[in-house]
Order: C-alpha cells, then structure tokens, then sequence
C-alpha cells in the first residue's frame, strides 16, 4: 500500500517536470566539447571501441584506483555510442544523457513516495547542483552510477515494499551491474538487505530466479578476474596492504569532508587547479558559501526522518529508513581507512541527499495544511529561496565551464575535448592509411596523449606512436601530427597555456644525413632487422643521435639500445640505455633516429669519448628480469659481435 502524498495540479507537475529536466540537460548536454578526455576516459572508450568492430571481447575493465581492474560492464555500457560513432563527443553526451534520465529518476521515486512537493525540490536541486553536474560530463564509469543507483533502490522498493513480481527479479541482477560499474556501490547493500527483510513475506519464485540472472551478470567479470588471477591472495595483498605495509583501519573525517563538499557544490578548485582558483573565485567566492547551507539541511532533513520513524510507523516508513540507509551508509563505509577514499567515490550520495531535502520541504508543507496563511509566506518565501538557489548554481556551473574552456587549468581541468576535434576532423577528411604520431610517448594504455589520440584517431586505419627523442623518417610519406609547429606545418592552437599541435608529412627524403657521421660501412645488421647507419655526438648537452634503418618485418617483442659511453681508453664510464622504438610500429625501410641525452654523470661528460652501441631484448621473469643480446651479422651472414664502436671524431 503507498503512502498518501501531496499533489499538485498537472499542469503545474508537468510545467515543473520539464524545467527540471531542461536544465538537467541544459548543464550536462550543453557545451559538450567543454569536457575532459583523459587516460581513464581513453582506455575505456579503446576497449569499447575495440568490442564494438569485433576485435576483442573484453572481460576486464581498466585499472581501478584501488589497484585492480574493473568489471567490464562499463565497457559494455559504452559500447552503445560507439556503434553510432567513434567520436567521443558523442559518448560523453551519452554519459550525460543518463545523468538527465538520473534526474528524471529522482523526480519519479520523489513523487511516488512523497508527493509532488519533494519531487520538484529534489529534483531541481539534483539537476543544478555543481558536483552533480560535473560527475555526469566525462566518459567515466563513476558518471554512469546514478541512474544505475536509482533503478536499483527503485526495483527495491517496488519489489519488496509493494511486492511487483517483475522489480523483485531485476532488483539483485541491477545491483551487481552497478557494483561492477564502481565497487563505490557497495554502499547500496545494506539498505537493498533492508527492503528484502521488509519484504520477507513478498518474495515470489521471481525473486529465486533473480539470483540466476544475477549470477549470469557477474559471470564474465568473474570468468575475467580468474583468467587475470585477480582474486589470488598476492593480489589482494597488493590491495589491501599497498608497498607490503598493512593498512591500519581507523576512523577518518575526509569521508564526511567530502560528502559535505560534493552536496553544496563547493570545492571548485579542484577543477580549476590551485593556480586559477583565485582568478576564478573573484567572480563566485562571495556566492558558494551560501552553497555550505545544503549540508546542514540534509543533516536536519536526515534527523526529521529517524525522528518520525520513530514517532510514528505507517506505510512510508520502510521508504524513509531505506533512504536512511542510503544516505548514512556512503560517508560511513569510506570513513574507515580500508581503502583511500576520493571525492567521486561521494557520487552515491547526490541523489539521496537531495531526495532528503525535499522530503523534508514535503512534510513542513503537509504539516501547515491547516494554516493557510502560514502556507502562504511560506509558498511566497520558500519558493523565491528555491528559485534564487537553483539561479545561483546555473549561474556557478556556467562560470565555471567558461572559465576552464579559456583559462589555462591543465594542472587540473586538461585541455577539453573540444579543442581537439578540429584536429581530429582535418585528419579524418584527409583519409590517410598510414600515420605517424610523435606525443608523449609510445605505450597505449599507458602514455596519456599516446592514448588519448589513438581513441580519437580510431578510424586511420594505422599510427604509429613516437616521442621527443625519437624521429622517425617512413619509407612511404606519412601524416604526422606533432607538437613541431613551425611556419612551414599546420598549426592548431588551443586554450592560453597549451601546447600547439602541427600536422606535416614526413618521409625518408626529409632526413638530412649531412648533420650525421656515417659509420658501419660493412653493414653490419642486428639479428632483429636493425642496422646503424649513422650518428652526431653533441658534447654540449651530451647528447648523442643514432640513425638506424629497419631491415626486416615488425617484430613482436620491444627492443632497446645499450649505450655504453667509453672515455679515451675505450672504457666504460656512463651508460645511456634507452627503448629503440616499439617492435610493432616497425616497417622495413623506415629510418629511425633515436636520441640518447645524459641524465646522471653530467659532471663526467667532459671524458666521453666514444660510444659501444648493442641492442637487447628485456624480459621479466619469475627468476627476475632478464637481457638477451642481439648478434650482429655481416653481409654473409656470419655474426661479428654483439656491439658497434664508435670513437668521436674518429675516421
């Protein structure tokens, strides 16, 4: 049986419903380039992009903060956009969608439960909240809790409060799916053994036949976890006792800090960075204290609820003790040291805090329905508070994504996705088969620009990844995209503090050999394909060039240069070891130069007199790591040796 709530008039219930999910949308949908795209954001999207044109099936998510990977669902779930498009634009929006739909959520389980009163208020604060909105605009599985959350209390309570069949069958599987989404979801598991208990007398064989499904949702992550041997206990040990020290399990406050923080919607220079915060906060910091009011109200709103449950027992009293549960379950859980704890991890808590507030309006409403005057001021003073806050907070919102969309905030808010899609269309409108990207590094997965470019060029059929110290010159002309700008390549400039990026054609003709000595004149070839052609030593900045050519297919494995810097006497006195260039990018006929710099032992370059140069495969293994040597052959296919020598200046 429902509670009785208050309603008010339709046409007044649907006006509201609509303001409240367009500025949902307005704040979540809007700007959408205004976003941040980073490694996590990258990784998740190349494994659902991957899954979607039938290359992998993943089991496994990306690495969680906690040090294991994550369940694939949020794989899964991304994979939607990405059959429409690779663009990422797209995905976040997706993201964003479902914070909308989350919103829409709130408005719906509000007015079921308490009336039209609550829904309006729990939704517009939801909707405008600062916190709220910033974790529904990134392609990150944490942003896609929300609505996941709110159908699984939902099914709770249509399943075991009201005893529907169906709810009861999708309530357990719901909340595996969002426990996979963010192991932060954990927090829902007390109030969902709640519902079951209230509902004990309700169960139907739905309800045994929602463990099957929920066994089936969990499945592939757990198929994952053991192919990986996540659950082996040298890996939970990793996890629980990080760098083999044991975590002492005390009490800490940031929890509670940081669920005051994300409820007001303070905190912002967390996404401007320390830097900008000031530039920023002279336009708002005299506004967002106001914001600090938020948490006091839940709090209040929070002890109203434990008080009339213990006042008075009726049909809404499971409802508000399961929202309790909730509410009190996400700052407890995480303010006990088990694990770090992060303010996204807060991301459970937006929705019920808001839902709690207006509850609490609802009830002051209900409770002066027989003063009509006092309803009166009340309606007049309550609603121009409302209507005040939720400007101040739209407005706040949109300061604050103008400001990161201009302002140099990349020690905080990097550079938004926006700014890379011009890039991005140029490149794709061009067609090219065969590019070369020199950014940050060469490991996808792991180099942030590597990865972030590789999603965002996911339809050139092949790019190949370098780095500052690694030129490579391809046989056949290839795009580049670099940060080389000159007057000579296409500039593409981005917010004020930036770094530009520049798009030019490179082949093996563009290297000019006259800056190099040549050496190696018998050809000598390293096993792996590998032949050094040339070299420019710059005693300066100790600095040393290597000109190699690729004389065989692309190897699987990743090979790197021993660089053993020799004095006068032809001995050993630094060394310089460095990754040559990945085994995959490599194709015969490419002219790599690879740059070796000094790091330690600068105060000995003064000695340095020549150089032995070797190639080796590096292996981990259970024994330790291990180095295998390349032969060197010659012409004939004898092998020589295992290191050229070089002597600088030597002819």
């Amino acid at each position: 049986m429902l509670p009785t709530v208050t309603t008010l008039p339709r046409r007044l219930e649907w006006a509201a419903l609509a303001i409240v999910l367009i500025l949902a949308a307005v704040l979540r949908l809007g700007m959408p380039g205004v976003v941040e795209f980073k490694l996590d954001e990258a990784n998740l999207s190349l494994l659902s992009l991957d899954m979607v044109h039938g290359r992998s099936f993943p089991l496994l998510g990306i690495d969680s903060s906690v040090g294991i990977r994550n369940a694939p669902v949020s794989v899964y779930i991304m994979a939607l956009p990405y059959l429409f498009s690779s663009s990422p634009v797209l995905a976040t929006s997706f993201v964003g969608l479902l914070n909308v739909i989350a919103v829409g959520f709130v408005y719906a389980l509000a007015r079921r439960y308490y009336g039209s009163i609550a829904a309006i208020v729990a939704s517009l604060l939801y909707a405008v909240g600062p916190w709220a909105v910033i974790y529904s605009r990134k392609i990150w599985a944490q942003d896609m809790l929300p609505v996941f959350i709110l159908l699984t209390i939902g099914c709770g309570l249509l399943g075991f409060v009201e005893g529907k069949r169906w709810a009861q069958l999708l309530c357990l599987p719901l909340l595996a799916v969002t426990g996979q989404i963010h192991y932060g979801a954990i927090v829902l598991i007390p109030a969902i053994l709640y519902l079951i208990f209230v509902g004990r007398n309700r169960l139907s064989r739905w309800f045994l036949f929602s463990f099957v499904l929920t066994v089936l949702v969990i499945l592939p992550y757990a198929i994952g976890a053991r192919q990986a041997s996540l659950l082996a206990p040298e890996n939970l040990q990793k996890v629980l006792a990080p760098g083999n020290r044991t975590r002492a399990i005390t009490f800490s406050e940031s929890a509670l800090q940081f669920s005051a923080t994300t409820i007001a919607g303070n905190g912002l220079d967390f996404v401007t960075g320390s830097q900008a915060w000031q530039q920023f906060s002279a336009s708002v910091d005299n506004i967002t204290p106001l914001f600090d009011l938020l948490p006091w109200l839940v709090v209040a709103a929070g002890l109203w609820l434990v008080v009339r449950a213990i006042r008075s027992r009726n049909s809404r009293t499971p409802v508000d003790l399961t929202l309790l549960l909730w509410l009190v379950a996400t700052p407890l859980v995480f303010s006990f040291t088990w694990t770090a704890v992060y303010q996204h991890y807060m991301i459970p808590l937006i929705p019920v805090a808001y839902l709690v507030i207006g509850i609490a309006v609802a009830d002051v409403w209900r409770g002066l329905s027989s003063n009509v005057a006092a309803r009166r001021l009340v309606f007049a003073i309550g609603g121009l508070a409302l209507v005040a806050f939720v400007g101040v907070q739209c407005w706040v919102n949109f300061a604050l994504l103008n400001f990161v969309s201009v302002t140099d905030t990349k020690e905080a808010f990097v550079t938004p996705l926006g700014d890379y899609i011009p890039i991005r269309d140029e490149i794709l409108a061009e067609h090219p088969q065969n590019m070369l990207a020199k950014l940050d590094g060469q490991f996808i997965g792991f180099h942030d620009e590597a990865t972030e470019w590789n999603v965002l060029l996911y339809d050139v059929p092949s790019i190949r990844y370098t780095d500052k110290m690694t030129d490579v010159y391809p046989a056949e002309k290839a795009l580049l995209i670099s940060h080389d700008c000159t007057a000579t390549t296409r500039n593409f400039t981005l917010r004020p503090g930036d770094k530009c990026y520049a798009l030019s054609t490179v082949g093996a003709d563009d290297l000019d050999l006259t800056a190099y000595h040549p050496v190696n004149e018998a050809k000598l070839t390293f096993a792996n394909g590998a032949r050094i052609t040339a070299y420019r030593w710059e005693p300066d900045s100790a600095c040393l060039s290597v000109v190699w050519t690729i004389n065989g297919p692309a190897p699987k494995e990743d090979f790197g240069f021993s660089v053993h810097l020799l004095n006068a006497n032809k001995e050993k006195i630094l060394q310089s070891d460095d990754l040559s260039w990945r085994g995959r990018y490599w194709r015969k006929g490419d002219t790599v130069v690879k740059h070796f710099c000094l790091k330690d032992g600068m105060e000995r370059k003064g000695e340095i007199a020549g150089v032995r140069l070797g190639m080796y495969l590096h292996e981990d293994t259970a024994e330790g790591p291990k180095f295998y040597n390349q032969d060197l052959y010659d012409v004939n296919g004898a092998v020589t040796g295992q290191q050229i020598e070089i002597m600088f200046g030597a002819k």
